[in-house]
C-alpha cells in the first residue's frame, strides 16, 4: 500500500503454527482471502491487486510506489482513555464518480514481540541472509505493522457515496476507535481508499495513509 514514495505495511496473522495460534492471530480478513486465493503464508498483497510470493514482492512494491495517486487522506485522532476520536477526510484530485470508491480503516500496532518460524534458518539458498543463523523460531521477535481490528465494518471497505468523489470532491469520516491494549504510542490507524471493481485483478488502492494514535497526518 504507498502513499507518494511511502510504503504502509500491515501484517496480518493467520492460522496455527505447531498447532496453536499466536496471539495476533485474526479472521477479520477471511473474505479478502477466499477473494485473492490465499491459501498460505506468507503471502503479500500489493495495493489489493498483485497477489506476491517472497521472491516477487520488491518489484511489485518498486511499481506500486512509482505510480500517481489524485486522492488525498488526512487523519485527525484526539485520544481520551482507551477511547480514540478519528476523523478521516478524502479529498479527490480526479473525477471517481463513475467508480465504487471505499473507505477501509484499520487498527495496527507496532513493537509486538513473539516468536517467529524462520523459513530461511540452515537453508543452504540464503547463507548470507541475516536469518541464516537466525534460529528456528526467532525468539521474541520483534512485529511491526500488526493487524489487531478493524474499524470500517470490514476489511473490504464502506463505500463514499458518488456525490462526493468528483474532481474536487471531499468525503469525511468520523468515527470512535476502541484502543483498549494498544501499548501507548505504538497504535496506528491506517486508512486505504480503494475502488473496488469487484475483481481481483482490477480493484486497487487509490492512496493510504496512517497516523499515531493521539496524533494528526496531513494530507
Amino acid at each position: 500500500m504507498q502513499h507518494g514514495a511511502k510504503l504502509i505495511f500491515v501484517g496480518m496473522h493467520y492460522g496455527p503454527t505447531t498447532g496453536q495460534f499466536d496471539p495476533f492471530h485474526s479472521t477479520s480478513f477471511l473474505n479478502l482471502m477466499n477473494r485473492y486465493g490465499i491459501n498460505a503464508f506468507p503471502t503479500g498483497l500489493v495495493n489489493r491487486q498483485t497477489v506476491v510470493s517472497s521472491s516477487t514482492l520488491a518489484s511489485n512494491i518498486d511499481f506500486a510506489v512509482a505510480a500517481d495517486s489524485y486522492v488525498g487522506i488526512k487523519m485527525e485522532t484526539t485520544l481520551s482513555g482507551t477511547d480514540c476520536s478519528l476523523k478521516t477526510t478524502v479529498r479527490f484530485g480526479s473525477d471517481f464518480k463513475t467508480k465504487t470508491v471505499k473507505l477501509v480503516l484499520m487498527l495496527v500496532e507496532d513493537e509486538l514481540k513473539y516468536n517467529q518460524v524462520n523459513y530461511l534458518a540452515n537453508n543452504s539458498s540464503y547463507q548470507s541472509h541475516p536469518y541464516y543463523s537466525a534460529g528456528n523460531p526467532m525468539v521474541n521477535y520483534t512485529h511491526y505493522g500488526v493487524f489487531r481490528r478493524v474499524i470500517t465494518s470490514n476489511l473490504e471497505g464502506d463505500i463514499i457515496p458518488s456525490a462526493n468523489t468528483g474532481l474536487g470532491g471531499e468525503y469525511v469520516n468520523t468515527t470512535l476507535v476502541n484502543v483498549t491494549g494498544i501499548a501507548a504510542g505504538k497504535g496506528k490507524i491506517v486508512a486505504l481508499v480503494i475502488n473496488d471493481t469487484g475483481s481481483a485483478t482490477s480493484t486497487q488502492v487509490l492512496n493510504a495513509q496512517e497516523v499515531v494514535v493521539g496524533q494528526t497526518q496531513n494530507f
